[in-house]
């Protein structure tokens, strides 16, 4: 039977008046529109509810199906709500078929609930909705199918009046003969057979049926009280058992028809395609399978766009086996991460719709889940009538090619993007002079000069505007120009000079630097010129010399005047004291008045000695001291000195402890007169500050640090001193409690540096005081050292002994200041310089050039970070590691961040002490 002529069927659906309803804002199921129409369907395009509803103008429309696109709808509900607004329009009996992207199972079945006759996930396959519609539609497309009707006895005429009220074509047969002139016409689809036919031959006659070739395409339905034997061995055909009502054989007759018309299409279908596969495997073979990269053919009629053939290259390309390619769209064309990878998806898929070529390349899906970079080249192929039913799809990797593509643009744009974000003015130029690139700010600076513009813009000759710029005066342009000019003949590796450059009334400074741009080709010359605004700097240098000379004027006359004073000061007192001795010899004096006398010799003595401790500091401070070094044997010094104070222990019951000392010789290099000043003080210090019954004892220890030192100790048992008043002590005028003036710690640190030493100390309250001084031990024997005056003429400066290593803190918290002072008193090694802001610690490091530098991430007048770049930019200071210590917690990100700026380590605020000798250990070391 032909399929163009039948009256409907799941490939021919004739007549069926099928709604698509589509808002008007969406496109529709672009690929729905040929598909139902070449089904046969009348197709009506519902954009809003108003349409469905009848006019003065035009009635409702009639339909049999409304197919409605819910792909836009974002969840169940808002499914549900399109379905209640479709059925206030439509009349009841018109099934609803819904298309969504439903995926979960009760999802679709909310919809089914809500008034949905179907749910079809989207995309949905073509011979499934074709399946569908006409499943919904076959009520009315039962209109006109051809029955015979014979053999059912009284109840025929009943039965052919409900099948003629059902819209069938009804035959009625009375006997066998009418009944195979009927079947050789060929114009019935279904028999309904009794077992009341007047010749009796109902069994003989089904047999006849079911093997003759004439009606093997004639479905049959019997009635019959019971099963005819024939029917036993073909299930296919159907039984109705008793009873026979009118109402339930229509039924029967409809799943006949319907099964009927299916089995017939699938056969139709089934023999177009085994001759499309004759006709297509050989070309097919021999032109995929001998490509050496990937290709598909892709089925253009069937709107999935299914595979119907791949090569080996693509199967090797997907990592999926051929039987899971064939028949279904190509699994590993899945979007990738990035937009572009959507845009490229989207421009395929519209070529396959529209049948035009393309070509683009996206990141794909292996089946491990594997991603990479695929060239797809898509060409479509043409049948009569210009009618696209293949494409032909040509894939290659191309993931080597596309990555290194990519890491040569982002190291370009990272390039780009951090030369930009330099705040230094920066061009290249060629070989001529003739600026080729520059970054932002050289743009900006440019553009500031006004009519100067064009002169070093790009296109402008850079050497030339510096000849121009020594033509009128100019010398530094001038030799900028030379310098560059040497480093283009390769006599130079790179030029760095300081320009001033005018810019209206104000004068700027920049450093300038020039380097040769590597990685040019061969005879290609490029030089990558810097401008950095130093101006801020140079003025804070010149600032920071003025300071500095200020203070030193200002200490050199605070040091005169308080020698003066001190000279000055001595002729009074020793009138005062020489007219109380005289008193004090009297005879004729009272008890009162004697220890009146006693009181005044007792303040005058010790206003004598604060008198002689105050000129000692002032001629340390003015570097007025002179020191003649020597080789001095510690422990005979020490128990020079010993002797000296044990009256006043005597006094007060304390006991003198240098046992440690015994059997020992130490040669120290020092000058023996302010050794002993030193030691008498510290030992009269702890017996002053001692309790009663107390002890006082030293110890003595050496190490090979700095050269070689030794270390006294002189340890009492007295109240000792809290933490605020230990860092006061050797600061002039810091006083203990009440007593004292607070001059002899400080005069003694001084003579202690000067001669090459270091000196401190130790304390907690209730467990006494621990003073220590290090001495540098004598590196030759005594006959071989210097002579003593040129000794003592070498070493007449304080500090003339530099320490091994020293510490740069910049810091303006002054209890961080103290935590840094008092942790690094247990590393003797170690001095350490302050200072308490950014622009100072900047003069520091460049004239002390320290070992480490500790800086505080948060300083009071300026950046850390532009600081740091300070630093780098001085040649005296580009190589120190700086540690930064901050007070905010700190993301791993910004960590980096500070790392990758500059900073060797990074510390959080409060400090972890060991964390902090760890890295200041491992940072001094790699410096040493």
């Amino acid at each position: 039977m032909d399929e163009a002529r039948e009256p409907f069927s799941p490939h021919n659906l004739d007549g069926l008046r099928l709604g698509l309803w589509a808002p008007a804002h969406r496109e529709p199921l672009h690929w729905l529109m040929p598909l139902l129409a070449d089904s046969g369907c009348e197709l009506r395009r519902i954009e809003e509810p108003a349409m469905l509803a009848p006019s003065e103008d035009r009635a409702a429309p009639d339909l049999d199906i409304l197919l409605i696109d819910a792909t836009h709808a974002r969840h169940s509900a808002d499914e549900r709500l399109l379905l209640a607004q479709v059925r206030l329009h439509v009349a009841p009996h018109v099934p609803l078929v819904l298309v969504g992207t439903a995926r979960s199972g009760a999802e679709r079945l909310a919809a089914i609930q809500a008034g949905a006759a179907r749910y079809l996930n989207h995309p949905p396959g073509g011979e499934h909705l074709r399946l569908t519609l006409f499943e919904l539609g076959f009520g009315r497309g039962m209109r006109g199918a051809r029955v015979l009707l014979a053999g059912l006895g009284a109840a025929q005429r009943d039965m052919a009046l409900a099948f003629r009220e059902a819209g069938l074509n009804v035959i009625e047969v009375s006997d066998v003969a009418h009944l195979v002139e009927r079947l050789g016409a060929g114009n019935a689809e279904l028999l309904v057979l009794g077992d009341e036919l007047p010749e009796g031959r109902s069994g003989e006659l089904a047999r006849w049926l079911l093997s003759s070739e004439q009606t093997r395409e004639l479905s049959l339905l019997c009635l019959s009280k019971d099963r005819l034997d024939a029917l036993t061995t073909n299930p296919s055909e159907w039984t109705l058992m008793p009873p026979h009502h009118p109402e339930r054989v229509l039924a029967s007759v409809r799943r006949c028809l319907f099964e009927h018309r299916r089995l017939l299409g699938e056969s139709v279908l089934s023999a177009r395609a085994r001759e499309a596969d004759r006709l297509e495997r050989h070309w097919h073979t021999m032109v995929l399978d001998t490509m050496p990269c990937g290709a598909t053919l892709i089925d253009a009629r069937l709107p999935e766009f299914p595979l119907i053939r791949v090569n080996p290259g693509f199967v090797e390309l997907s990592g999926y086996p051929e039987e899971e390619l064939l028949g279904r769209a190509c699994p590993c064309l899945t979007t990738g991460p990035d937009a572009e990878d959507h845009k490229a998806l989207m421009e395929l898929r519209a070529s396959l719709l529209t049948g035009s070529a393309t070509r683009v390349m996206l990141r794909n899906t292996r089946k491990d889940g594997s991603l990479f970079w695929n060239q797809i080249t898509l060409v479509p192929l043409r049948a009569q009538r210009d009618l696209v039913t293949h494409f032909v799809g040509i894939h290659q990797d191309i993931t080597m090619q596309r990555e290194a593509a990519l890491i040569k643009e982002r190291a370009a744009e990272q390039v780009l993007s951090v030369i930009d974000s330099l705040r230094s003015y920066i061009c290249v130029i060629d070989a001529e002079g003739v600026v080729i690139s520059s970054n932002r700010a050289w743009k900006l600076y440019s553009e500031s000069l006004g009519h100067s513009l064009r002169r070093i813009d790009e296109g402008g000759n850079y050497l030339t505007h510096c000849d121009r710029l020594g033509q009128l005066g100019a010398r530094d342009a001038a030799d900028l120009a030379h310098g560059i000019r040497e480093v283009l003949a390769e006599r130079l590796n790179s030029y760095e000079a300081r320009v001033y450059v005018s810019r209206g009334v104000v004068e700027e400074v920049h450093l300038v630097r020039v380097t040769r741009l590597q990685g040019t080709e061969p005879g290609d010359t490029r030089l990558v010129v810097s401008h950095q605004d130093i101006t801020t700097q140079v003025q804070i240098e010149a600032d920071l010399r003025a300071a500095k000379d200020e203070a030193e004027r200002a200490n050199q006359a605070k040091s005169e005047f308080l020698s003066l004073m001190s000279h000055e000061l001595r002729t009074p007192m020793n009138a005062v004291l020489g007219f109380a001795q005289l008193l004090e010899c009297d005879p004729q004096l009272n008890d009162e008045q004697r220890e009146n006398v006693v009181e005044i010799l007792r303040g005058g003595r010790l206003l004598l000695e604060l008198i002689n401790e105050m000129l000692d500091l002032s001629r340390v401070e003015f570097a007025r001291v002179d020191l003649h070094l020597a080789g001095v044997v510690l422990e005979e010094a020490v128990a020079d000195c010993l002797e000296l104070v044990e009256p006043l222990a005597h006094v007060r019951d304390i006991q003198l402890d240098a046992a440690a000392l015994a059997g020992s010789r130490t040669l120290v290099w020092v000058d023996q007169v302010r050794l002993r000043q030193v030691l008498i003080h510290l030992l009269s210090n702890a017996i002053q500050y001692n309790d009663p019954l107390g002890r006082v004892s030293l110890a003595l220890s050496t190490s090979t640090e700095g050269g070689g030192m030794a270390c006294l100790e002189v340890r009492d048992t007295g109240k000792g001193v809290d933490a605020e008043q230990l860092s006061e002590l050797f600061e002039p005028f810091g006083r203990h409690g009440s007593e004292g003036y607070g001059i002899g710690l400080a005069v003694s640190r001084r003579l202690i540096e000067a001669m090459g030493g270091r000196i401190g100390a130790r304390s907690q309250p209730g467990q006494g005081s621990e003073f220590w001084i290090e001495l540098p031990l004598q590196q030759a024997s005594p006959g071989e050292g210097p002579d003593t005056d040129e000794a003592g003429a070498s070493n007449a400066l304080p500090g003339c002994r530099e320490p091994m290593l020293r510490v740069l803190q910049i810091e303006d918290d002054r209890s961080n200041l103290r935590l840094i002072e008092r942790a690094l008193v247990r590393r003797p090694e170690l001095r350490l310089l302050t200072a308490p802001s950014g622009q100072i610690g900047l003069e520091l490091a460049r004239v002390h050039c320290p070992d480490l530098i500790l800086m505080s991430r948060d300083l009071p007048d300026t950046d850390a970070l532009e600081v740091l770049r300070a630093l780098r930019n001085q040649p005296e200071t580009q190589g120190i590691p700086v540690v930064c210590l901050s007070a905010a917690a700190l993301s791993q990100a910004e960590r980096k961040d500070l790392r990758a700026a500059g900073f060797a380590a990074i510390l959080a605020k409060p400090l972890d002490i060991t964390s902090l000798f760890t890295i200041l250990d491992r940072l001094l070391e790699h410096e040493a």
